[in-house]
């Protein structure tokens, strides 16, 4: 009997304690075909319910470890991808959650944006970041936003340059077209300067790398400085500059 005690405090102690993982792969304002990431080289992808937008997440995963790699391989697919501890979110909706303007997805902060390779269109994910912005901006109209463009480094310095003008006007039109006033918004085109990640590793050219250097970078400002609702572009270490 004793043994049977034990063993049952076994198993509910391991569920108190065990961790559950998502990887938010992307989200949409609109459902996307089922063949969509596949196709992109990302399997086990799904729909999970949102009152707010379509998210698709891959998991779950029981360690942080897991998840991270999960997260990576879809970065290096050129997804804003980003880890999501289930277990704690649940844990704050059931000791502190109250009726809230604000739902637990849309707090979370506005992500830079990237870009497919020679391309200066908006992604799916990149429509829901600016989105967002729009309904921060809205809601502050003593903020503003800086947009700043990237590219990586293949091709020429002119041709460079001329592409994250491009990718600058997307993000500039895309917020025009949603009613943020030109006046709020401070553009800048650096062409492949300042990369946060490196364009090759040791003489061969690094695909990853390069997806996270064609960005715009998105820095929201009021009089006083840097407002802090924009995430940090997350590199992984070996691909620091």
């Amino acid at each position: 009997m004793k043994k049977i005690i034990y063993l049952l405090f076994l198993l509910s102690a391991s569920n108190l304690f065990a961790q559950e993982y998502l990887v938010q792969v992307a989200a949409f304002n609109q459902a996307v075909e089922s063949n969509y990431f596949s196709s992109r080289g990302l399997n086990n992808v799904y729909l999970q319910p949102s009152a707010n937008f379509y998210r698709y997440v891959s998991g779950p995963y029981n360690s942080e470890s897991a998840a991270q790699a999960a997260r990576n391989e879809a970065a290096a697919l050129g997804f804003n991808a980003y880890v999501m501890n289930m277990t704690a979110i649940r844990e704050t909706c059931a000791s502190a959650c109250v009726p809230q303007t604000m739902s637990l997805e849309e707090k979370l902060k506005v992500r830079n944006i990237f870009f497919d390779f020679d391309r200066s269109d908006l992604r799916g994910e990149s429509r829901h970041e600016l989105d967002i912005l729009t309904r921060i901006l809205n809601e502050n109209p003593n903020y503003f936003v800086e947009v700043h463009a990237y590219t990586d480094a293949k091709g020429t310095n002119t041709y460079n340059e001329a592409l994250s003008e491009r990718r600058r006007n997307s993000v500039i039109n895309y917020l025009k077209n949603h009613g943020i006033d030109g006046s709020r918004i401070k553009s800048f085109a650096h062409g492949e300067e300042s990369p946060v990640a490196k364009n090759e590793i040791n003489g061969t050219d690094s695909p990853e790398g390069r997806q996270y250097n064609r960005r715009v970078e998105l820095k929201v400002k009021d009089g006083s400085g840097l407002i802090d609702v924009v995430e940090d572009i997350n590199v992984p270490d070996y691909l620091r500059k």
